[in-house]
């Protein structure tokens, strides 16, 4: 008997606040507006007496419930947008220092945790990871470097300074040819060289390297060649000054072995690879090349 008297009860108070919603709720505002120190101080009261009590209903509470609550966040998120992006806005903009000591104080507390599940998270998601950063570099290449430029301006000495204590930690051989410190078995481009010259060259034939060049063809017959013509590619006149790579002294009649001012003239990388290339140096170019040398120099060549 109690219990069905105690379910009309109900019933009855449901269908009652129902029916008056509106002027139950402006009882309410009205009484809540004249009494909001009163109420507040008791809901305190209450909170410092029973937290255990309301934090264990709430957990409780959440994981019975948690789609229903998932539902209603989304629909709410959904029909507020606006209204969330500002109150963040104005939220961050106010307490800025407030949220930065929260996240130092998170990370020196739980920095192992952190680490664990970025290195997780770059696991699983390697190619996603990629993919974003390249199509970030590929929106957004003049900002990053004009970024990089500004920063490298502004910290020359930092930069060097690391680079040169990087340098030195990750020295851990030592050179075969001067016996510095270095990364690899030679410390520089000059000491490999060096090894790799002479008789410990996989080239070295007893001394007769340079075939089918003679012994006359080195370095300042070359030099030579290329200061009586000024420096200057003799086919397409362009300076050194300009060209990336050195010139190069090419044979006109096209015999190695005839080394000497008369036949040899001073050309770009370019040029040089047009003459080679077209199968027509002696027919073409030779004539060509013995008239200009004729007329700078007073070279004479027999017809």
């Amino acid at each position: 008997m109690e219990d069905n008297i105690k379910k009309r009860k109900r019933e009855y108070m449901r269908e009652y606040r129902i029916k008056n919603k509106d002027r139950l709720s402006k009882k309410n505002k009205e009484y809540y507006q004249k009494n909001k120190d009163k109420r507040r101080n008791i809901d305190r009261e209450y909170y410092e007496k029973n937290t255990k009590k309301i934090k264990e209903y709430g957990e409780v509470y959440r994981k019975r419930n948690k789609a229903k609550i998932m539902e209603s966040q989304k629909k709410y998120n959904k029909e507020n947008k606006e209204k969330i992006r500002k109150s963040n806005k104005i939220y961050r903009e106010k307490n800025k220092d407030t949220i930065r000591a929260r996240k130092k104080e998170y990370n020196k507390k739980n920095q192992i945790d952190i680490s664990i599940r970025r290195r997780r998270h770059r696991e699983e998601n390697k190619d996603k990871l990629k993919m974003v950063n390249k199509k970030y570099y590929i929106r957004n290449e003049g900002k990053i470097k004009r970024k990089q430029k500004k920063y490298a301006k502004a910290n020359k000495d930092k930069l060097k300074e690391r680079g040169k204590e990087y340098y030195k930690k990750s020295k851990k051989e030592i050179c075969l040819v001067c016996g510095e410190p270095a990364l690899s078995q030679f410390c520089s481009r000059r000491c490999r060289g060096i090894s790799n010259s002479g008789e410990s060259c996989h080239f070295y034939i007893h001394g007769m390297s340079c075939l089918p060049y003679p012994i006359e063809w080195n370095e300042m017959f070359r030099k030579s060649i290329r200061d009586r013509d000024n420096n200057i590619c003799m086919r397409c006149r362009k300076p050194r000054e300009i060209l990336k790579a050195a010139l190069s002294v090419h044979h006109i009649d096209g015999i190695p072995e005839n080394t000497y001012p008369k036949n040899c003239i001073s050309l770009c990388t370019s040029c040089h690879g047009v003459v080679e290339g077209s199968g027509k140096k002696t027919e073409v170019f030779q004539p060509l090349f013995e008239k200009m040398l004729n007329k700078l120099y007073g070279y004479k060549y027999e017809n």
